[in-house]
Formats: C-alpha cells, structure tokens, sequence
C-alpha cells in the first residue's frame, strides 16, 4: 500500500485538511485508528480482469500472489488520524512504511487479499478480525472495518477504514470462557447432587451426573424443566413452596424434602442454595444431601457408614471439616479461598493436612469418605 509522504506530514508540520466532513482535531482525538485510503487503481484492473472473463476474483487471485501483491502496491492512503502510526509502533505519519504488508505483519498478506476480494466483488463494506503482536511484541486482536464512501460507488476512491484494538474484550472473552470451562468441570464432576435453577422461572438450566444418578434420570429430561417436575405429585406443592422460599433467600436450607426417583420410589433430602448469576438471570445452585432424620434409598446405595463420623470429628478441626464440606461441593482450591477470605496457599494446606490425617491418597476417596460418613449432613 504505496504512501505519498508529501500527503501526511507529522504532527508538528502544517496539517492537511481532513478528507472527512470532521475537524482534524477531533479526528486525532478519536481512540481508534481512521483512515481513508485511494483503491481507484485497484478498481481498474479488476474491471480489466472481468473484462477478460475473470468471475471468481478469490479462486483467481488465490492462484496468483505476485498479482496480489502488486494490487496492494497500488493502494494508497491520502489520509490518517494521530493514533494510526501509534497503533503500529510509529512515531508519526512520516515514519508509517509505504507498504501496508509491514504494517500488519503475518496477517497483512491474507487480510489485504480479502479486502481486494470484497470490493472487487462489488461489496461497500468489509470487515474482519486480525490477530497480531503490538510494537512491544505482545499478542494482540484488531477488528478492522473498511467502507465504501456511498457518494463515490464506482471509482473506490474513497475507502475509509476503522481500526480497533480490541485485544481487552478479546482477553475478557477468553477469560469467561476458562471460567465457563472450570465451573462445567467442577459441576458436573461434583459428588453432591446439584443443579443450577433459575430462580425467577424455578427452571433446570443444569443437572450435575451426582444428581442425575440420584433420581435414575438424565439430563435431557432434566434441562429445561420445572422443579417441580423433580418432586412426586402427592408432595409436589409442599416441596416447590420451601424450595422456593429458600431460593429467594427467605430461608437458609430446606430440611426435608422428597424427590421421586424414575422407579417411584421417594428419595428424602435436605437441600441448601448459593446465589450466582448466569448472564443477566438471578440464579441459583441447589445441593442435595441426606436428609439427617432418615435413611433414604440414596444413602443406601452409597453404604453410608455413620461410625465414621465420630473418627472424622477426632481426627480433623472445624476448620478442617468446614475445608472438606467446601471440597465436596466441587469447589476448587481457588473458589475456597475466595469463599473463605483465605489464601489458596492456605486452603492447600488444608487440604493436604486433611488426606494425611485420615490416610487417604485420591480426592476421590476424600470425598466419598467425607459423604458416607454422615458428617456433613451433622454440620
């Protein structure tokens, strides 16, 4: 992209008017980076290859790079804003190379292609994310965003274009994404039976396996239902009523409550919930545990062994016991001491300290240990 040095002088010498309907001071002030750019060249010699039968311009040019490359010799910039060389690594608009290829980097050859593409193909507007690195060498995403001044449609003398650094909203994508990752992960490994219930509608948004293997369902039958469908109908009015109580914060746990497993049978549990949200929805997480004043067919199943209890109590301190209830939440080391204004240094302490008094080796078998024995339900 070939550049008239005599067109953009710097910041100190004699300014040239803005080529848009704006003044030159309030277009440097704009934190992104505008252009406008001359394509009239580029026009003319693809009207010469349509002329000479050329339809597919990206099948043609994607044959011929040497053609390519000298389409993007003819572009030329007649424009640019304060933060364009900046954006680039470039003290001023004397020191932006008169070739774009440098200035995009890896990138440029395939991104310049496309936009030769777009307009050749007639299009007005063409826009397109591109990865990079800054000037300091640090990975960073552009969105650029090129359009076709509407009073000049034939001869693309005109071309402006956007650029926008948009490596933050990239990095807070990419961060939501991990947290996304890690909550799904510790959900669905998560030995206590929980879902993820919207609280305004009572909807399932999500079934933990736990969960899903305590009523002998699956997760199909699960999402998108309503709670109640998750209580025996003789029962079910009593059991959405606390439940949702509990959900709106007016209570702290549910004592009692019975849920109807596939093969009929009731299964008795006290449940408690931690607020979250899920987008712009107040939601809940809602945890499953034996009820204390009976057995239910789940704790049979789990060869719940209440003499463990007293050894557990023995053995590990109420710190160590809150640590180890946090734990079978499916909590990471992270989100424990986030809970419990601790450092996560600390929490593995704890967690260590806790496999080494009761001789267990798998967090696994923490866990399970930590459920049969009846003790969290005592807590």
């Amino acid at each position: 992209m070939v550049r008239d040095s005599g067109r953009m002088p710097s910041r100190s010498a004699k300014r040239r008017p803005s080529p848009i309907d704006l003044p030159q001071e309030l277009l440097d002030l704009a934190p992104v980076s505008l252009w406008v750019a001359d394509f009239s060249d580029v026009k003319r010699r693809t009207d010469q290859l349509r002329a000479g039968g050329v339809v597919d311009f990206e099948k043609h040019l994607d044959k011929r790079p040497q053609e390519v490359l000298s389409l993007i010799g003819t572009i030329r910039v007649v424009w640019m804003n304060d933060v364009t060389p900046s954006l680039f690594g470039f003290r001023d608009r004397r020191e932006f190379p008169e070739n774009l290829l440098e200035a995009f980097g890896k990138a440029s050859y395939k991104l310049l292609k496309e936009s030769l593409v777009a307009f050749a193909e007639g299009r007005t507007e063409f826009i397109r994310e591109v990865g990079g690195r800054s000037p300091q060498g640090q990975d960073r995403h552009l969105l650029l965003h090129a359009k076709l001044d509407s009073s000049d449609t034939h001869g693309l003398a005109r071309v402006c274009v956007a650029i926008t650094d948009i490596t933050p909203i990239k990095g807070a994508e990419e961060d939501l994404k991990r947290s996304e990752a890690t909550y799904r992960q510790a959900f669905e490994r998560a030995v206590v039976p929980m879902l993820l219930v919207d609280v305004g509608t009572e909807i399932i948004l999500d079934a933990s396996s736990a969960f899903q293997q305590m009523l002998g369902t699956s997760y199909e039958a699960l999402q998108g239902a309503h709670l109640g469908q998750c209580f025996p109908a003789s029962r079910r009015e009593r059991c959405v009523e606390d439940l949702g109580k509990m959900l709106q914060g007016k209570q702290p746990i549910v004592d009692t409550l019975f849920l109807s497993h596939r093969d009929g049978t009731e299964v008795r549990v006290s449940a408690k919930s931690h607020a979250v949200s899920a987008g712009n929805h107040p939601c809940a997480v809602v945890s499953f545990s034996p009820a204390a004043a009976a057995v239910s067919p789940w704790e049979r199943r789990a060869k719940v062994d209440r003499r463990a209890s007293s050894t557990l109590r023995r053995k590990l301190s109420d710190r160590e016991r809150l640590i180890l209830s946090l734990i079978t939440t499916g909590l990471t080391n992270k989100a424990i001491a986030e809970r419990l204004s601790i450092s996560r240094k600390t929490v593995e302490t704890h967690r260590q300290r806790i496999m080494q008094k009761l001789d267990i080796h798998k967090a696994t078998d923490l866990v399970r240990l930590a459920l049969t024995s009846g003790i969290l339900a005592e807590d």
